[in-house]
């Protein structure tokens, strides 16, 4: 079984070989083992990072990941909604326009489809993406400057755009487009909000809006991953009705 599973992903950002951790591996874990793969994959590349993903069932494990190099980061959530069952989102769905923020009803405010072709939405998608976040396990970390925490959400939005099988929601106001929510099969992948935008209600409602459509394209539940230290996400999760599952803790190493 592969212990080290490259993330290209985080190579192309962090300009290292990135790596995480098989959580698959995890149950049979063996800390000499563990110690020789990550000793191999330096001979082969130099620097690298790993990131290691150690359910509450595991945590066994941790004092020997630590002993190697890694270092918590955060505590993850998984959120989970069955749709039938958020009464917010009934009353969404029963009448919309009571949920438009009161100081944007007056600026056409509106949530739609991205059209992924567009490369002037390509743009702003993506410049989004690098300004929402500050709470995740990047910008959290000290290791990380936050110039290759910014640029790894600027192509993570990048490499969602260039999947087919995702379809991102944007929202608008007037012209702008101020945020989006990428989702994937039921999935919500990513999702941002200009840091001038957030506070106000605008992002409960593209959650709402974006939940509707996907009820109404026959999907029954809503998944997504959200970090602990996001205490705006977890009171926007636990006023749509989700319920959180999986906890887990995030580690990184950088060799």
């Amino acid at each position: 079984m592969e212990i080290l599973i490259k993330t290209p992903w985080e190579t192309r950002c962090l300009g290292r070989e990135g790596f995480m951790l098989n959580e698959d591996w995890l149950p049979v874990f063996d800390a000499q083992t563990l110690s020789g793969e990550i000793a191999r994959a330096r001979d082969e590349h130099g620097n690298i990072f790993i990131s290691a993903r150690v359910s509450k069932q595991r945590h066994a494990i941790i004092p020997a990941i630590q002993r190697e190099g890694f270092y918590f980061v955060e505590q993850t959530l998984d959120p989970h909604l069955t749709f039938e069952k958020s009464d917010v989102l009934k009353r969404f769905n029963a009448d919309p326009l009571s949920f438009v923020p009161f100081h944007y009803r007056e600026k056409n405010l509106r949530v739609m489809v991205m059209n992924k072709n567009d490369p002037v939405l390509q743009s702003k998608i993506m410049e989004c993406a690098r300004e929402s976040f500050s709470d995740d396990r990047f910008h959290m970390d000290p290791t990380c400057p936050k110039e290759l925490a910014d640029l790894r959400f600027f192509n993570w939005a990048k490499d969602l755009i260039d999947d087919p099988e995702v379809e991102i929601y944007i929202a608008v106001v007037g012209e702008d487009v101020v945020g989006f929510l990428a989702q994937k099969q039921g999935h919500i992948i990513l999702d941002g909000l200009l840091p001038s935008y957030t506070g106000k209600g605008l992002g409960k409602f593209l959650w709402l809006e974006s939940l509707s459509n996907m009820m109404t394209h026959g999907l029954e539940h809503a998944t997504t991953r959200i970090s602990a230290n996001n205490v705006a996400a977890l009171n926007l999760h636990t006023r749509l009705g989700f319920k959180f599952k999986n906890p887990a803790a995030m580690f990184h190493y950088w060799g």
